[in-house]
């Protein structure tokens, strides 16, 4: 159902209602997950009867609010691999992974995500093996994001060609590279400083190109 060539705002509340569903491609289909008097679909009806569901792309649909893909998405228990690139999203659903001890991968590429609160994404435990963010609006990743504790199955992370700062707020992901640069998907070759600051009292300028080429020392600079 991928690509249908026009645009539709109505959804039936069991238009994928199937005991034997496991793969869904609605994607480019630029539907707009909304409830107003344009659109119409229901957020905790949708997949609710699609109990095998093991495979989704939503990818090229618009989500105004990050709050509806946790009511359409947490009833489907079986889900092991979402895919949800180039949907406008600005920061990850909460209280979603977590419900979903199925899923190991999922693809979030080419969205406008800058942060969010790992707590809160992750809670205490993902089943998250691979997670891909390419292409986002990204510029710092701190400890708060990437729980570990949380993340413990996570294996593979693509950040690449997102704005990174070359500034102190990346102490720890430079330090986290380094000590795990194998779960890092092309890393050095797609991680690019975008914003080296201005000389300031914490942080001295760096011309540098990308976070690789960063020595901690000096991310982790700071005056007397």
């Amino acid at each position: 159902m991928g690509n249908l060539g026009f645009r539709f705002n109505r959804i039936d509340d069991r238009a994928f209602q199937s005991s034997t569903l496991k793969r869904l491609l609605f994607f480019n289909n630029h539907f707009v997950f909304i409830k107003d008097v344009m659109h119409h679909f229901n957020e905790t009806e949708i997949f609710r009867h699609s109990p095998k569901l093991k495979y989704l792309d939503l990818s090229g649909n618009e989500f105004p609010s990050i709050h509806v893909l946790e009511k359409m998405l947490s009833p489907v228990k079986s889900l092991s691999q979402l895919i949800i690139d180039n949907c406008q999203l600005i920061t990850l659903p909460e209280n979603l992974f977590s419900k979903l001890p199925n899923l190991f991968y999922v693809s979030l590429r080419n969205n406008r995500i800058s942060s969010w609160n790992g707590q809160r994404v992750f809670g205490k435990q993902s089943s998250l093996r691979t997670m891909r963010l390419t292409g986002n609006s990204l510029s710092t990743i701190n400890e708060t994001m990437f729980p570990r504790n949380a993340l413990t199955h996570l294996s593979m992370l693509s950040l690449g060609n997102n704005p990174f700062a070359c500034t102190c707020s990346n102490i720890w992901f430079k330090k986290w590279i380094l000590t795990e640069q194998s779960i890092f998907e092309n890393y050095p070759e797609l991680y690019h400083c975008k914003t080296p600051p201005e000389k300031t009292a914490k942080c001295p300028k760096m011309q540098y190109q990308q976070i690789s080429d960063v020595p901690v020392q000096i991310m982790n600079y700071s005056l007397p």
